[in-house]
């Protein structure tokens, strides 16, 4: 008989666990809680529920009631009730003796290990209770309870059971980037902060350079386009009523070069970048802003920026820099901007990346400056970017990254390696907080692609677990309401274009690349990674297909829009290689068999037609997305493109169709490139992105010009720049910029420079390989060319030529690890251009940057 008891409790006892593993593996919130108890039984959604509130702030109260209404109407499809025997109570410790009794009566006690922004929620068969110590707390713990409503609605109702939750990271902040073209509408900047709020994201900042408008200096701001001081008010009394703290925020060194385009302020400049600290006008600048922003926002903190000051001693600073050094040049102005921000009140915060390049600064910086350390890929070792901050004594957040710079969509493999990477190493070093970004140079990206970022990042900075598999299964739950996967499993199939050369990055300028030809000219076209990238994003539609989202569905288009974008892409291309083959052959076959002729120009202008078509209705698209989400500012950057495109498919369209009209009079058809349509398949893959300057003087025309340009940058053999970054010759200062040639084979330098006659230029680049291995390249140019690798010439050949595709071979002695490829094309006159590629060798590459790979 006890033999048959202990069997039976063993049963038991296992059928407990089974049950209280289902119901962990049940529970999907965002971000996971630090402890969760279970308990037997469960509170029924179903039948009439009450709530009660206990806090001395009665403001709070209704607001609280406000937003669980909301849920239970959205996710219950019901009103609360009045009164009923099941009720929800939230309450703060210490604010009412009744709730202090029922609390304790729940085995519920004060716990100051939650802190300020823990909470406690208790659930049981009769009762959901929310202790905190804080209101804040009692604000989480409902937003913990309307995702348990949201995500249990089918199965109406909550498990039984305690969680205990408090943050890993005081501060959990996102910056949003809105200098670079999006700037969202106020409705869509409310949305923000009401999803932030609910994954327990506590500050918010907008990456401000000229979108402010003041009354002091109003002429910088673009109309339409900036938010004026009663706007930054109003958004920051908004953001304090989700317990989010609004930073105001304006970049103070670096990056100024929007409003130094104004004349007003151009004199201010050096090098039409940076705000130079030579003049004091710049200071009473400065602290005009500063007088009208500030008070604005409620925040303890103000963000000044000031990263990446590459120009600083190339203007009026030079005599600063050149007795004082750039370490002291630069705290200077720090220390005068940290004068003026401390004067009225509010603590500073900067980007840390000139204090880590410079550890001097770390000596001369006020302390009480919140230095935040930044890097948005993976790195093997986070601690290198934290740990010198914190022995230097100052108070730090850790900026993660959600690229959406140059991109169709962010690469969220590389964004949740760097976040939770970053995560990791910040809790372990006791960091004060994080600030997640999404930056948006390009101009192209919008916000509602990236939440799947901004959610995993509210995750690990509330509960940091690098290793968990369970967050898309609770991003798709909590954030849209669903019940399957679909847009998770959407975008992770999407970033799978990141690994194929055509799309790799899921670079944008791969949508406003140079497919037509200009007439006489040729275009090539690699067409082998397109049926594979259909693959992909087919499967990607699958999966948005049955996606059925309780909320925020919207966010669905912004990614359909992307897939459709490369569909068309990917039938498109093809489409043209294979219009201006149908058309080649049309041409030599229309004295022998006209019908064939004739159905060779009817296919081709259909798929030219299709192309057009397809692109249009993008376009539109593209419009009303932009326009859900922000204000008409700075999309007709983006529609600028798309225009450009649409007019050369419709011109060769229509050029097809004019041909097709004289064929059918007894002319004859002019050759492809007559009509603009010369586009040939390539099976190369050439390098497109590199860093260059303006054309350089020479006499010589195209002969070797004899002289080292670079002499000023250490000389040609140790000269391996950084964009932005300059020098001089011959009292002329240059600029290395990154250019990027819309053109699939050669980098036309005619289109890019002027003058383009007797000069010379310089073109870089980065290899990286695994391995010491001495590689062959083919490149061309028009005129002369020499090659050089890691400050070594390997080879030159300075003739006057016209431009051809792959005329001379050379072999790269390539070194383990990163090489620097340096290329100088010189020019007398006529055409000028060149071309690269290592046609043995499989790549990868991002910007200036290549990558042969295995």
């Amino acid at each position: 008989m006890k033999a048959i008891r202990n069997i039976i409790f063993a049963v038991l006892l296992t059928t407990l666990w089974l049950s209280t593993a289902v119901a962990q593996q049940n529970i999907n919130l965002v971000p996971n809680p630090q402890q969760v108890e279970y308990k037997q039984g469960a509170f029924s959604l179903s039948g009439d529920i009450s709530i009660e509130f206990h806090l001395s702030d009665t403001g709070e109260e209704a607001f609280l009631k406000e937003q669980l209404s909301k849920e239970f109407q959205q996710s219950l499809g019901k009103e609360i009730s009045a009164k009923a025997n099941r009720k929800i109570v939230v309450g703060v410790h210490g604010e009412s003796n009744k709730f202090d009794r029922l609390a304790k009566t729940n085995s519920v006690s004060r716990n100051d290990q939650i802190g300020d922004e823990g909470y406690q929620l208790l659930v049981s068969k009769d009762l959901v209770l929310i202790s905190a110590n804080t209101k804040k707390g009692a604000f989480y713990g409902v937003q913990t309870l309307k995702q348990l409503l949201r995500t249990k609605r089918a199965e109406e109702e909550i498990p039984a059971m305690k969680i205990t939750d408090w943050p890993d990271l005081e501060i959990r902040g996102m910056m949003d980037d809105i200098s670079r073209g999006p700037v969202p509408t106020k409705e869509y900047m409310h949305q923000q902060i009401e999803r932030m709020a609910e994954m327990k994201i506590n500050m918010l900042t907008y990456y401000t350079e000229n979108v402010v408008e003041t009354e002091s200096h109003p002429a910088f701001a673009p109309p339409g386009g900036a938010l004026d001081i009663q706007e930054w008010a109003e958004l920051a009394d908004y953001a304090k009523k989700y317990h989010i703290d609004l930073v105001g925020n304006f970049q103070s060194f670096g990056h100024f070069d929007q409003i130094l385009q104004h004349p007003e302020y151009a004199h201010l400049g050096e090098s039409g970048m940076l705000l130079s600290p030579a003049f004091e006008e710049s200071y009473e600048l400065l602290e005009d802003i500063y007088s009208e922003m500030i008070p604005a926002f409620h925040s303890d903190y103000f963000h000044i920026n000031s990263d990446e000051t590459f120009d600083l001693g190339t203007g009026a600073s030079k005599a600063m820099v050149d007795s004082l050094g750039m370490e002291v040049v630069y705290a200077n102005h720090i220390k005068r901007i940290h004068k003026i921000i401390t004067g009225m009140g509010k603590k500073m915060m900067m980007w840390g990346d000139i204090a880590l390049d410079h550890p001097k600064l770390l000596e001369l910086l006020p302390k009480d400056i919140i230095l935040i350390t930044w890097g948005y890929d993976i790195f093997d070792d986070y601690s290198h970017r934290i740990i010198p901050f914190k022995e230097a004594g100052f108070t730090q957040l850790v900026s993660t990254g959600i690229l959406n710079s140059y991109s169709t969509i962010p690469d969220f493999n590389v964004a949740r390696g760097n976040i939770g990477g970053f995560m990791e190493e910040s809790v372990k070093q006791g960091v004060w907080g994080m600030l997640n970004t999404v930056w948006d140079d390009g101009g192209f990206a919008l916000f509602s692609r990236d939440w799947y970022g901004v959610a995993y990042a509210a995750d690990q900075s509330w509960h940091s677990n690098f290793d968990d598999d369970t967050y898309d299964t609770r991003f798709n739950r909590v954030v849209y309401g669903a019940d399957g996967n679909g847009l998770s499993e959407a975008i992770h199939s999407l970033n799978e274009l990141a690994n194929l050369k055509s799309t790799e990055k899921m670079n944008e300028d791969i949508i406003w690349a140079k497919v037509v030809p200009e007439k006489g000219e040729t275009v090539l076209m690699n067409i082998q990674d397109w049926p594979k990238v259909m693959e992909i994003v087919e499967k990607a539609e699958r999966h948005l297909q049955n996606y059925t989202p309780l909320i925020y569905e919207e966010d669905i288009l912004y990614i359909q829009h992307i897939i459709d974008l490369y569909k068309f892409i990917a039938t498109s291309r093809p489409g043209l290689v294979k219009a201006s083959s149908n058309y080649s052959e049309a041409v030599s076959i229309q004295d022998e068999d006209r019908m064939a002729t004739r159905a060779k120009l009817v296919e081709a202008y259909g798929l030219i037609s299709q192309a057009y078509a397809n692109l249009v209705e993008l376009k539109t698209r593209n419009q009303y997305l932009w326009s859900m989400e922000n204000r008409v500012y700075a999309l007709d950057r983006v529609i600028e493109k798309y225009d450009a495109q649409i007019a050369n498919l419709s011109e060769l369209r229509d050029s097809v169709l004019s041909v097709t009209y004289d064929f059918d009079k007894g002319e004859k058809l002019p050759p492809p490139s007559e009509i603009r349509l010369d586009i040939q398949e390539s099976k190369g893959w050439y390098f497109q992105g590199w860093l260059m300057i303006e054309p350089i003087p020479n006499p010589d025309g195209f002969k070797d010009p004899g002289v080292d340009h670079l002499e000023d940058m250490s000389g040609i053999e140790a000269t391996f720049p950084n964009v932005t970054e300059e020098f001089f010759y011959d009292d002329v200062k240059y600029r290395w910029r990154r250019v990027n040639t819309p053109y699939f084979a050669k980098v036309d330098l005619d289109e890019l420079h002027n003058p383009d006659e007797n000069v010379v230029m310089y073109a870089f680049a980065h290899i990286d390989i695994q391995e010491d291995r001495k590689v062959r390249a083919l490149a061309g140019s028009s005129d002369g060319i020499e090659v050089y690798l890691n400050g070594e010439s390997v080879h030159e050949n300075y003739v006057e030529r016209p431009f051809t595709l792959d005329e001379d071979e050379l072999y790269l002695p390539l070194k383990e690890g990163r090489n620097h490829l340096m290329i100088r094309i010189t020019q007398g006159d006529g055409d000028w251009a060149f071309s690269f590629r290592l046609p043995d060798s499989e790549m990868r590459s991002y910007k200036n940057r290549y990558k042969i790979i295995e």
